[in-house]
């Protein structure tokens, strides 16, 4: 992850034409850290929580927030939200396999069960139920 970072830096120096090293563009690495860090403590599964709501309590601006979206996750805020959620519930339905996928949904982010399971096909390319009995272990 550090090194996909470095080169999103890198890139966005490239991009303002300055001769700095990644190492010294400190704003933008304290914003993809935060950034970082709500990924990485499964903030995305909060209900409801605007872009403008996170980049506040970031604090970052919205434009900001989108611009770490994309040049480190490569993918704009809300794909990018729906792709982590999915993602934390397709490695819950296969942990514990007697939790309802309804639960689940509601433990991702995701309370409506239509949908949840909209987005689980979008991303997966199968519904919920699919994906459990496709992963069943022997």
């Amino acid at each position: 992850m550090k090194e996909k970072i470095k080169n999103a830096l890198l890139r966005l120096k490239e991009a303002l034409g300055s001769d700095a090293s990644a190492d010294e563009i400190p704003c933008e690495r304290k914003l993809v850290n935060r950034f970082d860090a709500w990924v990485n403590s499964r903030g995305y599964c909060k209900t409801d929580e605007s872009i403008q709501e996170l980049s506040g309590r970031l604090g970052m601006s919205r434009f900001e927030l989108s611009w770490v979206s994309r040049k480190i996750y490569g993918d704009n805020f809300t794909s990018l939200r729906k792709r982590l959620r999915v993602t934390e519930a397709a490695r819950l339905l296969l942990e514990d396999r007697n939790i309802p996928i309804s639960l689940i949904a509601e433990k991702v982010g995701i309370p409506d069960r239509t949908n949840f399971r909209r987005q689980f096909v979008e991303v997966f390319g199968m519904t919920p139920q699919e994906w459990r009995d496709r992963h069943r272990k022997l």
